[in-house]
């Protein structure tokens, strides 16, 4: 048999820790989520200028709370300012979205280097590759993997005094859903090296 004081206190024990749930865990405190980090290009050539880059991240489900996304460069910092220069966003995801994007500015350095300069300095006429980091807090992962580890995303300087070997295509925009209604598609070609000697003409085709 239960007496009351006894229920009293039980029930009262029950409240409290019902409210403190409540506090602690399921009023609010958001879950670790993963946080995927794309660029709308991965290749600027030497010769491109100034470019703008969209950064685009985006999580599975609608953020529980404002998820910020702080990006950094991760290598190739000693060529800072020597074979290029880039700007860096901070990307906010808000409650209730999946997805955010920012502007990265990045501009090369030309160097136009030839003959003496490639034979004294071989690695100033290569390709320079940058991983951009993103970090989205303790318990948010960017790119992570199964263990947790985070990853960036690579953008690729294509040095412009090297020999050209071969040709890339980038398609703007890069993906459609299934249910898209009839889209244009902007298809740019872009050599890996040193321009073409004469013009050159190119016919695609879809497999």
């Amino acid at each position: 048999m239960i007496h009351t004081k006894s229920l009293i206190r039980r029930l009262a024990c029950g409240s409290w820790l019902l409210a403190a749930g409540l506090v602690l865990g399921w009023a609010g405190v958001a879950s670790a989520v993963r946080v995927d980090l794309t660029l709308d290009k991965t290749k600027v050539r030497e010769d491109a200028g100034e470019t703008a880059i969209v950064a685009k991240a985006k999580v599975a489900a609608d953020a529980s709370a404002d998820i910020v996304v702080v990006l950094s460069l991760a290598d190739a910092t000693n060529a800072q300012n020597v074979r290029y220069r880039i700007l860096l966003p901070t990307i906010t995801i808000p409650k209730g979205k999946k997805e955010a994007t920012g502007t990265i500015t990045f501009t090369p350095i030309n160097d136009k280097l030839r003959g003496t300069d490639q034979k004294n300095d071989p690695a100033a006429t290569e390709d320079l590759e940058l991983t951009i980091n993103g970090n989205a807090g303790a318990s948010n992962g960017v790119n992570s993997d199964t263990d947790g580890t985070n990853n960036g995303v690579t953008l690729t300087l294509v040095d412009d005094d090297k020999i050209s070997t071969s040709f890339d295509l980038s398609f703007d925009p890069g993906d459609l859903s299934n249910e898209a209604d009839r889209t244009s598609i902007t298809v740019t070609g872009s050599l890996n090296g040193s321009l073409a000697a004469k013009n050159s003409s190119y016919t695609l085709a879809f497999k």
